[in-house]
């Protein structure tokens, strides 16, 4: 074999000789022995085919590690051959092989096969792989067309040879069809097609027992892109896909698996296989799956052989989606055995397909079928993948799936707050600024009786004010007010599950809370009753996280209770008392509620108050025997405001507090900056 450049194999040799077939990726150069070594004498870079003693094929291939000068020898050779093939006479419109026949190999075309017939039917296979390798000059041009059925005899006694044999018979057995089917027709090409179909199916079963271990991976690779293209250039489809599901459920094997993993090329031939399969089904009638349903089951083995994240470079969901849209079926313990092929659904060029072919089986699926369910917890960090990604209409898809599989009697498979609160962060981090699907998401799980977390409203909230800001927030409030009116009217929002809801609301005084913007927040807030809306818990700590950054922003570092001008002051302080009150008469009286609210004693000045709050609250659930519920935060902002002012005995007492409660001490950085204090060291921290 002398490997060619792409370049010279392709551009000058395919132009220059007359018999070239091209359709297997070679070229093959038809010269005496003797001429070629008038050109190319002692060079190592020649290894002829052994079974053809007078022909040369040179393979298409780099020339990787050869010296420059040598390609270039190399070359000028090559086309020194090729000038004499076009000085040599042609017969029968072909080129010669060199001279008689006779003089060079006194054995004929015909004694050759009878020869090769006679060792098959002794069981002398040795001698038949002797004669085999001994065949006559030309015998790839013969016009016996009995002489493939002797190659094919000699393929059905792989079991006996070794792989790499094998793969000489069928390369030969090819050069033969090449040029018999140009020259038979009738009954004749109808038994060489026939004999052809058998060797290929045959070939793909030798390709399933390979182990590497005494076949080279370049010979592997170059007899599957020989069958990969020979079967693309099958014209009939029913065959064509009879042999394409065979040969990717034989490099599906175990043992092939294991060797196809330790090579990228091998791999990447393997792909190249199914995107031909993948492409030829695309270019199939819709009823094409109808029509051939055994071809169908063949495919539905290579389904089936998919295994957990083994063959993930292989495009099973698009093989499911070419076969579905040809009218195939797979079942559900198959199609979800390929979505669980799929994890972790980082890509969403597959997570896409994949929630489309679900959601289509599903819908289209009889009623004596199984449902294509997928498990809660599975189907819960799809939307997490999705939604870190942005991806809000592949939710979209995942939310109809989820509805499909509640109609079809499965009353009891609904949303989990997680799935609910993936949607509603994907659609808020939307491009498009879906903030009325968020709503819908919000006013959904209020109906299912979940209430969304103090975390995940003020993680939308933000996500809204970092996008556009203050307009956002008032352009969502508006939404929410002309949604109530909607509504009540039964217009286009009642449609969309739209309407003014605790939690929605919540996420907008949240919004402005983030900014300061304390006005705005206690307007929408005394606008719930207007909007059929009660405060809850969030509502109330929103509330109190707003007024705490508009006081934080507005008073000067160091403000003190004895401070003059404290009449804005004293009324901020009355409103987070009112508010704190109207929590208290609902039922709310939680550690973060008044985390909250000594956050905003401690910034006016108020230090006291916050701490009678929090030693009275100390000793009552010391009397009960319980533990205060009071957060780890509230004990350092209380601590800190004391140590700023100087107080460190006060500071003290509220670390010691925080002992009794159950906690181990202090943040280390609250109590680094309460040293640093109590030595009168100034620090900006």
């Amino acid at each position: 074999m002398v490997p060619l450049p792409r370049s010279v194999s392709r551009k000058v040799l395919s132009r220059q000789i007359g018999r070239w077939p091209d359709v297997f990726g070679r070229t093959t150069l038809v010269g005496t022995a003797n001429q070629v070594q008038k050109d190319i004498v002692g060079s190592s870079l020649i290894v002829a085919r052994p079974h053809v003693s007078n022909t040369l094929i040179f393979n298409e291939c780099d020339l990787k590690g050869i010296e420059k000068d040598a390609k270039t020898e190399l070359i000028k050779a090559l086309q020194n051959i090729i000038d004499i093939q076009k000085s040599l006479p042609l017969k029968n419109g072909v080129w010669p092989m060199g001279g008689d026949d006779s003089s060079n190999h006194p054995q004929s075309v015909s004694s050759w096969k009878q020869s090769v017939d006679n060792a098959l039917s002794s069981g002398n296979i040795p001698q038949a792989i002797e004669l085999f390798y001994s065949s006559p000059t030309g015998i790839e041009l013969s016009r016996n067309i009995s002489v493939y059925d002797s190659y094919k005899n000699l393929i059905f006694r792989t079991d006996a040879l070794d792989t790499g044999t094998a793969f000489d018979i069928f390369e030969a057995s090819e050069d033969f069809y090449a040029n018999a089917q140009e020259i038979v027709d009738g009954v004749g090409s109808v038994k060489l097609s026939n004999c052809r179909q058998q060797i290929l199916k045959r070939m793909i079963k030798v390709v399933s027992k390979v182990t590497g271990r005494s076949d080279p991976n370049f010979r592997l690779r170059r007899t599957l892109s020989y069958l990969s293209t020979t079967i693309q250039c099958i014209t009939e489809p029913n065959l064509q896909h009879e042999l394409y599901p065979l040969l990717m459920s034989a490099l599906l094997k175990k043992p092939v698996v294991s060797l196809f993993n330790k090579s990228t090329k091998l791999m990447e031939i393997e792909k190249e296989i199914w995107d031909s399969a993948i492409c030829s089904l695309k270019m199939m009638d819709g009823n094409f799956a109808r029509e051939n349903p055994k071809l169908m089951e063949l495919y539905n083995v290579v389904l089936s052989q998919t295994s957990y994240r083994k063959q993930q470079n292989l495009p099973f969901i698009f093989l499911v989606t070419a076969l579905l849209d040809k009218g195939f079926v797979p079942s559900a313990s198959v199609f979800l055995k390929i979505v669980q092929n799929e994890y972790p659904y980082e890509n969403v060029f597959i997570t896409r397909p994949i929630l489309k072919a679900l959601l289509r089986l599903q819908k289209n699926k009889s009623a004596s079928m199984p449902d294509y369910i997928l498990d809660l917890g599975t189907i819960e960090h799809l939307s997490c993948v999705l939604s870190r990604k942005g991806n809000s209409r592949e939710l979209i898809g995942l939310w109809e799936y989820i509805q499909e599989i509640q109609n079809s009697g499965n009353p009891h498979y609904r949303p989990t707050i997680g799935l609910y609160e993936n949607l509603a962060r994907a659609f808020v981090s939307s491009k498009l600024k879906e903030d009325e699907l968020v709503f819908s998401i919000l006013t959904t799980m209020e109906d299912q009786g979940l209430q969304p977390s103090y975390i995940f409203l003020k993680g939308l909230s933000q996500a809204m004010r970092t996008r556009s800001t203050v307009s956002r927030l008032d352009k969502a409030g508006h939404i929410l007010r002309n949604a109530h009116d909607a509504y009540r009217n039964s217009t286009d929002y009642e449609s969309l599950g739209i309407r003014a809801s605790t939690s929605a609301l919540n996420t907008i005084i949240s919004g402005y809370a983030d900014l300061g913007l304390f006005e705005k927040a206690y307007s929408l807030y005394t606008s719930f009753a207007d909007l059929n809306c009660d405060p809850d818990e969030n509502t109330f700590i929103f509330m109190l996280d707003a007024l705490y950054m508009n006081l934080s922003t507005a008073l000067p570092s160091g403000y003190t209770y004895g401070n003059q001008n404290r009449d804005w002051v004293n009324s901020q302080e009355e409103t987070a008392d009112i508010l704190v009150q109207e929590a208290s008469y609902r039922g709310f009286q939680t550690g973060l509620l008044l985390e909250k609210y000594a956050s905003i004693l401690c910034v006016v000045g108020n230090v006291d108050k916050a701490r009678n709050i929090v030693v009275d609250m100390v000793l009552d659930a010391e009397q009960n025997g319980q533990i205060p519920d009071i957060t780890l935060d509230t004990f350092s902002c209380i601590s800190l405001a004391y140590a700023s002012s100087g107080d460190t005995e006060r500071a003290d007492e509220i670390k010691n507090l925080c002992l009794v409660s159950g906690f181990e001490n202090l943040p280390p950085y609250v109590e680094q900056r309460i040293c640093r204090l109590r030595s009168k060291t100034p620090q900006n921290v």
